[in-house]
């Protein structure tokens, strides 16, 4: 069963701005693909990708220092927390964090 896109709220997008020339464009949602609806395996990612960030703002981590730490992308590090890759490795990192290492 699908539900409404938590991150464009069912509005399948939003817009942006383009370069050059400043144009306003439409770009589809990350997380459901411009469909205004996610996959439960997507809802999943999205609720365990917030509380990695979550937690990783309470340790005051920074995304970037978070990525860097963990040898991916800032870009890769938020796609997890922004539900649209598995957030796993995320929670394995941030359980290291809370443990000390």
């Amino acid at each position: 069963m699908r539900e409404q896109c938590p991150e464009c709220e069912g509005q399948k997008g939003g817009t942006a701005i383009a370069c050059p020339g400043a144009r306003v464009i439409w770009v589809p949602c990350g997380l459901c693909a411009g469909d205004g609806c996610a996959t439960p395996t997507r809802l999943d990612w999205w609720r365990r990708g917030k509380r990695c960030r979550q937690r990783r703002i309470a340790e005051e981590v920074t995304l970037r220092k978070a990525a860097q730490l963990m040898g991916i992308s800032a870009t890769e590090y938020s796609d997890r927390e922004r539900g649209r890759a598995d957030p796993e490795p995320l929670e394995r990192f941030l359980d290291g964090i809370d443990h000390g290492h």
